[in-house]
């Protein structure tokens, strides 16, 4: 064999020791290291072969079949929430619209005039369907935003404010002593948890240097004749009212 011949064998040979393994060299590349070390996925029930993803050094995501999705708190493949599609056989909700959350629960598109209750799984009235802030008082149409599915706000016009415990737009800045008088004035007699909702809100009325209730406590003793009588009475919540808003401007 000649030089030439030696020369090529040689090379031809170191270079198929580095291809095959020498150094950090190997046959396939690196050895996998991490967690999809092995294929995990391939001992997973539901899980695709080969579809593994490392998270971090130390978790790792697989790919599941149709019906299923991953579960990253157990690592398995868990039946899919929306196979087969809930929102088919649900009132008012549009077909083929689910959105699983996580693999337990479910959202679906709901029809116009309803929306989404995750509580119940259901599509329940919408309360700006139609809209009610087209016939509040001071308040502006078409401003209505759903609170859950059973309550609203709405806009109001320059000089009022929203009342959520009314559902009205009283007069006066927000929290102002102008805004509780408003407020209150909306309140039936007997409804204790609306009156108590206004004085709370008016954190910027300070009557004198008291607070709105204080000063409703000692309205008791000038108002007594109306309210003895009957404390759930309009006279006395009239007195009650005026009294407060004497000391309150």
């Amino acid at each position: 064999m000649g030089k030439r011949s030696v020369l090529l064998v040689a090379t031809c040979l170191g270079l198929f020791a580095l291809w095959v393994g020498c150094g950090d060299f190997t046959l396939f590349g690196d050895d996998e290291e991490g967690p999809c070390k092995g294929d995990p996925c391939a001992d997973i029930a539901n899980a695709v072969s080969g579809s593994c993803e490392a998270v971090g050094t130390d978790d790792f995501t697989c790919d599941c079949k149709t019906g299923f999705l991953w579960a990253e708190a157990t690592n398995t493949c868990a039946d899919d929430p929306c196979d087969p599609d809930p929102c088919e056989g649900i009132e008012n909700a549009v077909a083929d619209t689910c959105e699983a959350v996580g693999t337990t629960d479910y959202t679906c598109a709901c029809e116009s005039g309803y929306l989404w209750d995750s509580g119940g799984n259901t599509c329940a009235d919408d309360p700006c369907d139609p809209d009610p802030c087209a016939a509040i008082q001071n308040a502006t149409a078409g401003t209505c935003v759903a609170v859950g599915t059973s309550d609203f706000t709405c806009g109001c016009q320059t000089g009022f404010t929203w009342n959520a415990a009314t559902n009205q737009c009283v007069a006066g800045a927000e929290g102002s002593c102008g805004e509780m008088l408003a407020c209150l004035a909306g309140c039936t007699v007997s409804d204790l948890t609306c009156q108590s909702l206004c004085l709370e809100a008016a954190t910027a009325c300070n009557c004198g240097g008291a607070a709105p209730a204080t000063v409703l406590a000692g309205c008791a003793a000038p108002c007594l004749g109306d309210c003895l009588t009957d404390p759930y009475s309009q006279a006395c919540s009239l007195c009650l009212l005026n009294c407060l808003a004497a000391s309150c401007p």
